[in-house]
Order: structure tokens, then sequence, then C-alpha cells
């Protein structure tokens, strides 16, 4: 919508399109609270002009304005501002679900849907906590080889789980030094051949 904004604007003296450009930059949680005098010193325009100006974005996109003395308050901006700004976060956001979800069904054969709001929600609530996409690989690659092959466990290979307030702790597991990258058929052949070779080595 801003777009939309600054293409009524282009009709109109350059005046307005530079006065609304500041009244957006200047906003803040949807509202914008201006000096008139400042703006109309900063801008060389009058008064009436300045109120002109701001009457005709307002009307168009059906914001309010209150006029107090020489203070401005703009409100509903969120809805000029953000909702680009938005839909470009959300479709950021949606990417990075459906490459962690289908990151997650590959490496598990899971069925998992990717556009559900309550998965969305849990990579966004780790997204926001500065974890990118490969974390999540992580997480699932070490979960998955801890759990796949644990008939108790392996019902917890879900979004959930993995992705709850505990995601940290799993992601610190998985990077341990100490943990053994083999799989679990790995582990076990090797404690077959350790134990084999003990058996060699005993005198009946």
């Amino acid at each position: 919508m801003v777009v939309d904004l600054l293409k009524y604007l282009a009709t109109k003296p350059s005046s307005y399109t530079l006065i609304w450009v500041h009244i957006i930059t200047e906003s803040k949680g949807g509202s914008s609270n201006l000096n008139s005098l400042y703006v109309c010193s900063k801008f060389g325009v009058s008064r009436t002009s300045f109120r002109r100006i701001v009457n005709y974005g307002c009307n168009k996109f059906g914001l309010d304005s209150k006029w107090t003395r020489n203070e401005l308050s703009i409100r509903g901006l969120s809805d000029v501002v953000g909702q680009k700004v938005d839909s470009k976060e959300s479709s950021k956001l949606q990417l990075i679900t459906d490459e962690v979800i289908g990151y997650l069904n590959t490496r598990i054969d899971g069925r998992y849907n990717s556009k559900t709001k309550a998965t969305i929600k849990l990579v966004s609530s780790r997204i926001n906590e500065g974890y990118v996409s490969d974390d999540f690989k992580d997480v699932i690659d070490y979960l998955a080889e801890e759990w796949l092959s644990d008939a108790k466990m392996s019902k917890f290979l879900r979004p959930s789980t993995m992705f709850s307030p505990k995601f940290n702790e799993y992601l610190s597991n998985s990077h341990s030094p100490h943990r053994n990258n083999k799989t679990k058929k790995e582990t076990k052949n090797d404690k077959f051949n350790q134990a084999a070779l003990r058996a060699t080595t005993l005198s009946f």
C-alpha cells in the first residue's frame, strides 16, 4: 500500500510525496505524531497547505488524523506501512517453514504439514530467538538419530517437541564434542565387534 500511496501522490506537487514519506518514516506502532510547525518549516509549506496534504492522503486510505494546536497525530498507518513489510516477512517465514518441515519429513519419512498455524508459530518463535534453518536441520538430524529406532521416543519426532522451547538444549547436544556421530546401528556393530574381540582374548 505504500506504493499505492506514492502513486496516488505522484499527480500532486512534490511536497505531497515528501511530506507523506516523512509521515510514514516517522511512524511507530502504526501512528505518527508530528509537530506541524517543524514539518511546515522543513518542507517550506504553509500550515494550510500542510493540512490539505495530510487530509488528501488520509481521505484516500481512511486514516484518522487529529490536530491539537501545533501537534498532528495520524493513526491507522500500520495498514499502509506494515502490510507490505508483513507480507514479505510472512512469505520468508513460510519458505523457511516449508524447508524445515520438508527436511523433517524426508528424514523421518513423515507427513507433517508446513502450513499449519501451530507449526509456523513454532518455527517463527525459534527464528525470533536468532536460529536459522541449518539449526533446525541439526536438531532434526540429532533427534532422528537418537529417537528414530526407539519405539518409545520415535513418537516425539514431531514439530511440537523438536521445535519447542527446549530447542536450544537439543541444538547444544547436537554440537556436543562428546557426541558420537555414528548411527545406532553402527554403534551396535562396534559393540558387537568389541565384545567379539574380547572373547578371543579370554582363556578357558
